[in-house]
């Protein structure tokens, strides 16, 4: 898709997880720098995310060795009226301002993130 056929996200989007049980709108944090989404586990349950496919290494500071291992599921996500169809990671997000991530996964060749947008509804703000 060239890039004036792509859509411009913002930080901060409002999305849809469509699952087998449901659909839920979320707001999720865009980024880049993650190679796949992640969703929250309790999110992932509530909708019927699934079956899981296969699990992924994650760098991670806090985990044995400095990664983790997550399960992947299937699922779709639809952002801005696009559906994709999806393999995501299982986290416990719990304890995070957004239960989803999106990563380049559910990105590439679609959106443009610009980083003085966001979704309407939030004001990103210095914590300082």
């Amino acid at each position: 898709m060239d890039d004036s056929r792509k859509k411009i996200i913002g930080l901060v989007e409002l999305i849809r997880v469509i699952g087998k049980k449901k659909s839920v709108l979320k707001k999720a944090l865009v980024d880049t720098g993650a190679t796949r989404t992640c969703v929250d586990m309790k999110l992932a349950g509530r909708v019927g995310l699934g079956p899981v496919v296969s699990s992924v290494r994650i760098k991670n500071k806090r985990g044995h060795a400095g990664y983790d291992r997550r399960p992947v599921v299937k699922g779709i996500v639809e952002i801005q009226g696009l559906r994709i169809p999806l393999e995501m990671s299982l986290e416990d997000r719990s304890h995070m301002a957004y239960k989803v991530l999106l990563g380049r996964d559910a990105l590439f060749g679609k959106f443009i993130v610009d980083v003085s947008r966001t979704h309407s509804s939030n004001k990103i703000k210095d914590t300082n």
